[in-house]
């Protein structure tokens, strides 16, 4: 059984897992930093957590974020004892983002600027309409589009939209096109047209 210590440490003797699968965006990290800035007591409750040899468990991020704010001391979670195995392990689930938000309950029951200050991109989530939102000539449109697009992905990384397609369609392209970048928005696009 593995043994938990919970103490304060300089971030400077914290080591990132070599082999930590999760990244960040440089926008994203900026979100971060800006709540950890404003809401530093979360951290008091929800630790970063370290093996024995303060190699990072979970936080990572958090971590990136408050040495940016300049922070020099952050209190861990030390857990001591486990294997190998039981460490990847946890850095993985760590890492696990099941689930997805409840647009509805956003919108109508929480405070719009705390969402926005917390680093919630509520404009940004994948689900944006639904198939019933379109018509059969949006999605003909839509279509006409990716092809477009597609074929100047095939000349160049940039995509370029089609002056035809309706405005209706046009957010949620953009937005799909916005979260990747290179041969990604070839994905992206059919995954937003796989959605009509």
């Amino acid at each position: 059984m593995a043994e938990i210590e919970i103490k304060t440490v300089k971030l400077s003797e914290l080591h990132p897992t070599k082999k930590n699968p999760r990244k960040i965006s440089k926008e994203d990290l900026e979100k971060l930093r800006k709540s950890v800035e404003e809401f530093p007591e979360m951290l008091d409750v929800r630790e970063i957590v370290v093996d024995e040899d303060y190699r990072i468990l979970g936080g990572h991020q958090r971590v990136k974020a408050l040495k940016a704010n300049g922070t020099e001391e952050v209190t861990v979670k030390i857990v001591k004892g486990w294997t190998d195995e039981q460490k990847d392990r946890f850095v993985l689930q760590d890492n696990l983002q099941n689930g997805e938000w409840d647009q509805d309950i956003l919108a109508n029951e929480w405070d719009k600027d705390l969402i926005e200050r917390v680093g919630i991109d509520v404009a940004s989530e994948d689900k944006f309409m639904t198939p019933d939102d379109f018509t059969e000539e949006v999605k003909t449109e839509a279509s006409k589009f990716m092809m477009a697009s597609v074929t100047a992905l095939g000349q160049t990384e940039d995509v370029v939209l089609v002056d035809t397609i309706p405005e209706d369609i046009v957010p949620v392209i953009q937005q799909k096109v916005q979260k990747a970048g290179g041969k990604a928005v070839i994905q992206k696009i059919m995954e937003a047209l796989n959605d009509l």
